[in-house]
Parts: structure tokens; C-alpha cells; sequence
């Protein structure tokens, strides 16, 4: 009557379920019972086809550390190339089922917000449980909108790469002058107005 009490309590723990095995000796039958995690995660299954919501055992690993940390998703940006990975079309992305996402904010169990970005050929963000190695969680002052931190940061990311790149070893004093295009095909248009 216990066991089956205890069986009923188990079973009724949100998001989880039972797995159980059995190992028998000669005299003694042992079942063991272990507790197995079922999440929802964004899939994709067949390139060209929009990704489907499907439920995974355990959560995701992304990364190799010996001071992993669990974190649970808040919100996962879809930059392009998370696109392009989703369909198949960049070079990291390798083999089917995928789940996209390249970064996103998430919480720990303290329910502090982190964001971090990783990339697994197969594995990716938009899994409602990860594993993160810790050194790549970067706090999130209080306050932060996640959803505004997970949408903002992989574009701004990119701008201050080509930036950065481009603007090492320049000679002293400098000057760099920022013309928008539009601005200069607009000065253009109304210059051959004016001479015409």
C-alpha cells in the first residue's frame, strides 16, 4: 500500500516522469525507480518545415565543464542566424533533429537572470532546461527585460565585432566620418536636380 502511495505521489510531481527497471537476483527482484525530466523544446525535424514544439528527456548539455550549472530558458532571440541555422543554410548547423537558438536570458534556481550564448552543432537554446558551463553566464543587472536582453544582444554583438575588427592598429589622431546612405544618395539625387 505504500508503494503504491509513493507511486501515485511520484507520478503526480509537475513535468516529470517515472522510469522504472527492474534487476533480479536469484532470490531478491529489485525496481528501481528513477525520476527523468520531460521538457518542451522547439525541434526541428525536416528542413523547409516550420520547427514543432516536442518534449525531450532531461535537460540540454551545451558544453563541457566540470561546474555546470542548470538554468531554465526566460527567452531565446530569433536573429538571423538562428534562421539560418534552423534551415540548414549555415555551416554550424549539422544533422537533424536541431534545436534552434544561439543564446537567450535565463534563470538559475536562485532566480537570478543570466545571458549566454553557445553553439552545438545539434543542440540549442530554445529547450525550457539547460546545462551551461558557469563561466560563460553573464549576470543581468535587476531590472533587465529579458525578452529586450535575449532580442538586442546577438545584433549588437555583431555590429561591435565589425566594429572592433576594423578599427585595431589605426595611426594616431584618427578621424572617422559616419555618412548614413541614405543621407548621401538623397545629397546625390538633389544635386543632379539642382545642375540639371
Amino acid at each position: 500500500k505504500n508503494q503504491a502511495q509513493t507511486l501515485r505521489t511520484l507520478n503526480q510531481i509537475s513535468s516529470r516522469q517515472i522510469d522504472s527497471r527492474y534487476i533480479a537476483f536469484p532470490f531478491l527482484t529489485l525496481r528501481l525507480y528513477q525520476l527523468t525530466t520531460i521538457m518542451k523544446a522547439v525541434q526541428v525535424t525536416e528542413l523547409g518545415q516550420p520547427p514543432k514544439l516536442t518534449e525531450l528527456d532531461g535537460p540540454i548539455v551545451l558544453g563541457d565543464a566540470p561546474d555546470m550549472v542548470d538554468v531554465k530558458l526566460v527567452a531565446s532571440g530569433v536573429h538571423g542566424l538562428v534562421r539560418s541555422r534552423a534551415a540548414g543554410k549555415h555551416y554550424s548547423a549539422k544533422g537533424l533533429p536541431h534545436i534552434p537558438g544561439v543564446d537567450g536570458v535565463f534563470e538559475t534556481a536562485d532566480g537570478n537572470l543570466f545571458y549566454a550564448a553557445a553553439i552545438s552543432p545539434r543542440g540549442g537554446t530554445m529547450v525550457e532546461e539547460l546545462k551551461f558551463p558557469k563561466r560563460i553566464l553573464t549576470p543581468l543587472p535587476k531590472g533587465t527585460d529579458p525578452v529586450q536582453a535575449a532580442g538586442l544582444v546577438n545584433p549588437i554583438m555583431a555590429s561591435w565585432m565589425a566594429l572592433a575588427t576594423r578599427v585595431t592598429n589605426l595611426p594616431k589622431d584618427f578621424t572617422c566620418v559616419i555618412v548614413g546612405a541614405t543621407a548621401l544618395s538623397r545629397s546625390e539625387e538633389h544635386t543632379s536636380e539642382l545642375q540639371s
